[in-house]
């Protein structure tokens, strides 16, 4: 049998003021979207300290600009040519 190598992508975790600096929300947004089920959930650390997955949080920034800002089709782009 081979063996399965599995190269992994480091993990940073990012605070609370560095999402805040990412996102532009607010705590109290951040906090309620995540119950709602519509941002990242935290990870805890230990104690009250938890911490956000930091490529999690750009996928989110980058969906919400995706949702704003759709990528025209090929068909789109012939039209207004």
């Amino acid at each position: 049998m081979t063996e399965l190598k599995v190269q992994l992508m480091p993990i940073r975790l990012v605070r609370l003021p560095v999402v805040i600096g990412i996102t532009g929300l607010r705590r109290s947004s951040i906090y309620a979207r995540i119950q709602q089920g519509r941002f990242p959930k935290a990870v805890p650390l230990g104690g009250h300290a938890v911490a956000w997955i930091e490529a999690e949080i750009y996928q989110w920034v980058n969906e919400r600009v995706a949702e704003a800002r759709p990528i025209p089709t090929h068909q789109q782009l012939a039209q207004a040519a």
